[in-house]
C-alpha cells in the first residue's frame, strides 16, 4: 500500500509540473492531438533522482515515512488517454526509501529512482535548491581612517564650553569646530573601531597675563567620546584659567569655578527626524559615564521629546527631561541655564542627525536645595541611534 502511495504521489506531482501554466489538462495532454485524432503515446526520457533529492508533491498530498520500492522493482500508474507513469528503483542500487518532513516535503534518502512518463512532454528533473551566497555584512561604522573625511561633512554642532577653559574650543562656528575635532582625533591614544570609542590626551601651551606680565605654560586636556555613522560626541576636561583673572571667564552654564570643560556633539543635520526611540551612551565631567533613552514624536512644525539619562555612579543616578520642543530643523534646546537654579535634570540641547541618529549636550544638578553645599553640576555629551522596530 505504501509503495502505491509513493507511485501515485510522484506521478501526480510530475503531471502537475507538466501542465506548464497550471491550467486544466486538455486532450493533447492526455495523448490526443488538438484535432481529436488518436496518437501513439511517446515516451519521455527517463529522469533519475538520487539520494537527497526532493520529490515535489501536489498541494495537500501526504506520504508516510518509510515508503519503499525494492531495488529493481517498479510501479506503473495508468492515466486516461493512454498516458502512464513508470517509477523504477534502479537495479543494483539500494531499495528506494523516502522521508517525509513535518511540512510534507518528500526526500529520497536511499536508492535511485528512475521515472518515465509516456504520453506527456519531457519534464526536466527538479532544479536542486540554490544556496544563496554568504552575505557579507559591511561594518556599520565609518573606519577610523574615514573619520576625518566624515567630520568635514558635518554641518552642525552643539557645545557646552566653560569660558574658563584653556583647552579646545568650538566657539567660532562649524568650520572651526571641524578643525578642533580633527585635532583631538589626531591626539587619540586608544580607539576601538568596532564600537566607535576613543580616548586621548592633547598637550598644548597657553599664555596668560597677570599684572602686566605675560607668561606661558605647558598644559593638557584629556577627552573621550564615540562616533556613529553621521555624528560624533566628545567630552574634554582640561586646564582652567584662574578665576582671579576676572569676570570675563564667568558664564551662565559653568560659573567661574569649574574645570576647563568642553562637551560637544557634531554631525550631519537631519531636517526630517524619525519618530521613535533612540538609545546610546554619554560621557562627561566628574567621571560621568551613562546611557540614555530618548523618545521623539514628530509634529506639524517639529515635535517634542522625552529623555531619560542613567548612570551607575553613586553620586549621579537617573534624570529625566520631558516635553522638550524640537524645531522643524531637528534642533532642540530647553533654554535652561545654570542661573535658573533648577535641581535635577538641567540643561538639554542637541540635534537629530542623518541615518536615524541624535546627539547633544546636557547638565544635571544633584542636591536637596539649589544653594546646598552638597549640590553640584555634572556636564556631559551624548549620542545614539534609532532603535529598529521589533516585530
Amino acid at each position: 500500500m505504501q509503495t502505491m502511495i509513493l507511485a501515485v504521489s510522484l506521478a501526480g506531482a510530475l503531471l502537475v509540473a507538466g501542465c506548464g501554466g497550471g491550467g486544466s489538462r486538455g486532450a493533447s495532454m492526455a495523448g490526443m492531438p488538438s484535432g481529436g485524432e488518436p496518437s501513439t503515446p511517446t515516451p519521455t526520457t527517463p529522469q533519475t533522482y538520487g539520494p537527497g533529492r526532493t520529490i515535489p508533491l501536489p498541494t495537500g498530498h501526504r506520504l508516510q515515512t518509510g515508503t519503499t520500492i525494492p531495488a529493481g522493482g517498479s510501479r506503473t500508474v495508468e492515466e486516461p488517454g493512454g498516458s502512464r507513469t513508470t517509477i523504477r528503483c534502479t537495479a543494483g542500487s539500494e531499495s528506494c526509501r523516502v522521508r517525509v518532513a513535518e511540512d510534507g516535503t518528500v526526500t529520497l534518502i536511499t536508492g535511485n529512482l528512475q521515472i518515465e512518463i509516456v504520453g506527456l512532454p519531457d519534464i526536466p528533473p527538479p532544479t536542486p535548491p540554490v544556496t544563496p551566497p554568504t552575505r557579507v555584512i559591511e561594518p556599520s561604522l565609518p573606519t577610523w581612517e574615514q573619520l576625518p573625511t566624515l567630520v568635514d561633512r558635518m554641518n552642525h554642532r552643539t557645545e557646552l564650553r566653560s569660558k574658563a577653559s584653556a583647552g579646545s574650543s568650538c566657539d567660532d562656528g562649524v568650520t572651526a569646530c571641524q578643525a578642533v575635532v580633527k585635532t583631538l582625533l589626531a591626539n587619540v591614544r586608544e580607539q576601538y573601531g568596532a564600537i566607535g570609542y576613543f580616548e586621548g590626551r592633547r598637550d598644548f601651551e597657553i599664555e596668560y597675563t597677570v599684572n602686566g606680565v605675560t607668561s606661558s605654560t605647558e598644559e593638557f586636556e584629556t577627552f573621550e567620546g564615540r562616533w556613529l555613522d553621521n555624528s560624533i560626541y566628545i567630552a574634554a576636561d582640561g586646564t582652567a584659567y584662574s578665576p582671579s583673572l576676572g569676570n570675563e571667564y564667568v558664564d551662565a552654564y559653568f560659573g567661574s569655578s569649574d574645570n576647563g570643560l568642553l562637551l560637544l556633539s557634531m554631525g550631519i543635520r537631519d531636517t526630517n527626524p524619525i519618530t521613535g526611540v533612540y538609545r546610546g551612551y554619554s560621557y562627561g565631567s566628574l567621571y560621568h559615564v551613562g546611557s540614555f533613552e530618548l523618545t521623539y514624536t514628530s509634529g506639524a512644525t517639529g515635535g517634542q521629546l522625552d529623555m531619560t539619562l542613567n548612570t551607575s555612579l553613586p553620586h549621579n543616578g537617573t534624570y529625566t527631561w520631558t516635553n522638550v520642543s524640537v524645531d522643524n530643523q531637528g534642533y532642540f534646546d530647553n533654554n535652561i541655564t545654570r542661573d535658573d537654579r533648577v535641581l535635577g535634570a538641567n540643561k538639554l540641547e542637541g540635534s537629530f542627525y542623518q541615518g536615524g541618529e541624535v546627539g547633544g549636550v546636557f547638565s544635571y544638578r544633584s542636591g536637596q536645595n539649589w544653594d546646598d553645599s552638597d549640590s553640584f553640576f555634572v556636564y556631559g555629551a551624548f549620542g545614539g541611534k534609532l532603535v529598529p522596530d521589533t516585530p
